[in-house]
């Protein structure tokens, strides 16, 4: 009496029941015929076979201790209310059966197995030979049972449906072999409104609650807890494809030695359903582990798994991730040491139309997803304070992104080397959608702050950078070949160690298509404040593009191109700074030209050593259409407007005011180095423009010649420098257009330098045009025009007035030759010195 009383109050601990038998037990009867109802106590005192094809066991408050094993030989159908417990080490299961059926359908059936020892072969409490069944309303519960090898709770060498009902396993061990809990033999089918739970179980080899040989398919409810296995599959091991077409799955503090702390398939589809994953560990896939992919189509979360080598939410080895519909959020997912922290595809792609989140996740490389593939991104995905020690702070990619869908936000995600938010191999391409970068930061030795690619080529939707930090290159954006833009893109407030701010491109070109493209407050310590192409160039074929308040400590304030800078749409450069000795406050082109085929080019307030707005270091200017404009552009030594080094060819409009330069180069609003200017049409102006300690106020050609051929148009307006207050030319100015000097000035008192207006070195003034000097000013010889060593010979018109020289010539000074003028009727005339002009010949 004392153990049967002892084994009813364990019991009652279970399940309360009413008018519960205490009598001395009864032998478990030998045989069934057919059905035999069961009340109160039973025992089995040594092995037994139950032969018969089928016996059907109807209980009521029944408990059947079992000292030796029990066997059915033909198939089993439990119902009502029946505990199986073990008293002893088996070299079997407790109850062996041919095929097994648990519950009517119609009633609330609970069938239970308690400590069960299994010391030999497969299967602790229940053995069966082909198919177990629970049906509706059915309670089928396992505890505290064990095998040495599979299916430490129940073994099921053929195939398991649930119609309905609960399946409960706990506290279930496999020593030596796989399912800690139940081993299914050859499927596993769960339909509506069906559940199941397993807790605390674990196995040696795989699946520590659950393995199933072949598919297994849910629909109800799956609830996994503390399950662990040594070999794959923490809780739940299919060979087969692992499908959830519905219902709800928990898994919670489940691990494996290998793949698949919760789950490991061949592969998993989600049609619809919910399943979250909370602390689950692996070695791949802390969560879940695939061999053939993995297709999402319901409402996922994966909270604090970690893997140690790759995927601490997902991994799959040969497959893809495919989300066709639904959500996934992945946060506190992490590697230890390899990649991606949420998301290991090491031979796949990600195909994504539903919603992806990832928070605080981290990884070697990937802090949240590493693919070898592809991602099509076509829905919302979000990633944000995910980090990475390598590269691709929250994604790296050996292959391309597609963006197609709604959005794309990276934010606050860091890389220790490149690709602070993401890292692609091959090629970004934004289709459509939005695409926004903040905050994100490659920390020591990386390029892109927040994005590295091979090519980024966006050809629709609306692109954001924005806070971003590059150790070396690229603060927001570094790309090894190419960029291509269409459509609004904007880069703000990057920050670059290396060269180009925001933007650096290492061996292709930048092309804009249209829309627009603005760098505002882009800051590197060497070169390109906001952009950086180091081998290639930049094309604006249509739309706009502006630098703002971009800083280039080195060189090349707004950007630095090292090949042709070609634009047809609007280009603008405003406050933009550069304090190295290669200048180009707004623009610095190393080896191409600047050539401007349409649209406007304008520069406001940036400044620099040399070009305050813009230098081209060894190539030429062409302004064939549209308008170029320089305001209040200031250089600390040369060229306050532009730099250009060899030839400028003008067609259409150019305009300069305001600017200024300081040192002895001058060209306070455009200085020639080597080449020559040729105005072939349209209007070149410059007004308020100083050279504060050299030549040419508005212009200097420092070795070259000005040709400005019919329909051109100069015009100098309160412009100043020590010589050639307006324009200071080296060797010859020919002029048949029209020209205006108006309150220009030249501050130098020396004898051979001069002229208020225009200044000569050595050459020859030749007019074929209109030429007008309206009130300049000399402190030293030439009011108007000061020709150190040439002549001037005129065929057109030319108006002085009320120009004045504090030395000599207030109109004219000539050192050297004479002026020859021709005139209708006249063959030609040489002027001798007179109040408004003075010759002096050497």
């Amino acid at each position: 009496m004392g153990f049967w009383a002892l084994l009813i109050s364990v019991v009652a601990a279970e399940r309360t029941y009413n008018n519960l038998d205490a009598n001395e037990p009864s032998p478990f009867p030998s045989s069934c015929n057919g059905s035999y109802n069961l009340w109160g106590n039973y025992t089995v005192e040594s092995a037994s076979v139950v032969p018969g094809s089928s016996c059907r066991l109807n209980g009521r408050f029944a408990r059947v201790l079992l000292k030796a094993p029990l066997i059915f030989e033909g198939t089993l159908n439990m119902e009502g209310d029946i505990a199986f417990i073990g008293d002893g080490s088996f070299q079997q299961a407790c109850v062996t059966a041919d095929s097994v059926q648990v519950g009517s359908g119609t009633s609330d059936d609970r069938i239970s197995f308690q400590n069960c020892r299994n010391m030999q072969t497969s299967g602790g409490g229940l053995f069966v030979r082909h198919e177990l069944w629970v049906n509706l309303q059915a309670s089928l519960q396992v505890q505290n049972c064990s095998s040495r090898q599979d299916g430490g709770g129940i073994q099921v060498e053929g195939e398991v449906i649930q119609f309905g009902g609960h399946i409960e396993i706990r506290d279930c061990i496999s020593h030596s072999g796989s399912a800690g809990g139940l081993q299914v033999g050859s499927g596993l089918v769960q339909l509506l409104d069906s559940s199941m739970s397993f807790s605390r179980c674990s196995a040696r080899r795989h699946g520590g609650c659950l393995r199933v040989m072949g598919d297994l398919t849910l629909e109800g409810k799956v609830e996994m807890q503390h399950c662990e296995s040594k070999g794959m599959g923490g809780a739940i091991a299919a060979t087969g494809t692992f499908a959830q077409d519905g219902g709800a799955m928990q898994f919670s503090h489940c691990a494996s030695k290998l793949a698949g702390g919760a789950l490991r398939a061949k592969a998993f589809h989600q049609s619809h359903g919910y399943a979250r994953f909370v602390s689950c560990a692996a070695r791949v896939g802390g969560a879940l582990y695939s061999l053939e992919g993995v297709q999402l189509g319901g409402n996922n979360v994966f909270e604090s798994c970690t893997a140690g080598m790759g995927g601490g939410g997902i991994a799959s080895w040969g497959g893809s991730l495919v989300q066709r519909d639904g959500s996934a959020q992945f946060s506190e997912c992490q590697v230890y040491t390899g990649s991606g922290g949420a998301v290991y595809l090491p031979q796949g792609s990600v195909y994504q139309n539903g919603s992806l989140t990832f928070q605080n996740c981290h990884a070697q490389n990937g802090g949240a997803v590493f693919a070898k593939g592809d991602l099509r991104l076509g829905g919302d995905v979000s990633c944000r304070n995910c980090t990475a020690k390598v590269m691709g702070g929250a994604v790296a990619v050996h292959g391309n992104i597609w963006q197609t869908g709604k959005s794309l936000v990276v934010e606050s995600c860091r890389a220790s080397e490149s690709g602070g938010g993401i890292y692609v191999q091959k090629s970004f391409f934004q289709q459509s959608g939005t695409v926004s970068f903040q905050n994100c930061s490659s920390l020591l030795k990386g390029h892109g702050g927040c994005l590295w690619t091979a090519v980024f080529n966006k050809s629709g939707g609306s692109t954001v950078f924005r806070s971003c930090f590059a150790s070396r290159g690229g603060g927001a954006l570094f790309s090894a070949f190419s960029v291509q833009l269409t459509g609004p893109t904007l880069f703000a407030d990057g920050l670059a160690w290396g060269d180009g701010g925001c933007m650096q491109i290492q061996h292709g070109s930048l092309v804009q298509f249209g829309g627009s493209t603005d760098f505002a407050r882009c800051t590197t310590f060497m070169a390109g404040g906001g952009l950086h192409v180091v081998a290639g160039g930049l094309t604006l074929a249509s739309g706009s593009m502006s630098f703002t308040n971009c800083t280039g400590i080195s060189k090349g304030g707004g950007a630095l191109v090292e090949q042709d800078v070609e634009s047809s749409g609007n280009l603008t450069f405003q406050t933009c700074v550069s304090n190295g000795q290669d200048g180009g406050g707004g623009l610095l082109v190393r080896q191409g030209d600047l050539l401007q085929r349409g649209g406007t080019i304008h520069l406001a307030r940036c400044t620099a050593s040399h070009g305050g707005g813009v230098r081209i270091q060894q190539g030429s200017l062409r302004v064939a259409a549209g308008k170029m404009s320089f305001v209040q552009c200031h250089a600390t030594e040369s060229a306050g407007g532009m730099l250009a080094h060899s030839n400028v060819h003008v067609s259409s409009e150019m305009t300069f005011k305001g600017c200024v330069a300081g040192g002895a180069r001058g060209g306070g609003g455009l200085l020639i180095a080597s080449g020559n200017l040729t105005q072939a049409g349209g209007s070149l102006s410059f007004e308020k423009c100083a050279a504060r300690a050299g030549y040419g106020g508005g212009l200097n050609l420092l070795n070259g010649s000005l040709h400005q051929k019919p329909g051109g148009s100069l015009l100098f307006s309160r412009c100043e420098a020590r010589a050639g207050g307006g324009l200071a030319v080296k060797r010859d100015a020919t002029l048949l257009g029209f020209a205006n000097f108006r309150e220009c000035v030249a501050r130098s008192r020396d004898a051979i330098r001069g002229g208020g207006g225009l200044y000569i070195d050595y050459g020859k003034l030749e007019l074929h045009g209109h030429l007008e000097f309206i009130q300049c000013m000399t402190m030293g010889n030439g009011g108007a025009v000061l020709v150190k060593a040439g002549r001037i010979a005129t065929q057109g018109n030319m108006s002085i007035q009320s120009c004045t020289a504090r030395r000599g010539g207030g109109g004219i000074y000539l050192l050297a030759e004479s002026w020859t003028r021709r005139l209708a009727g006249w063959n030609s005339e040489t002027v001798q010195p007179t109040a408004a002009m003075a010759v002096e010949c050497g």
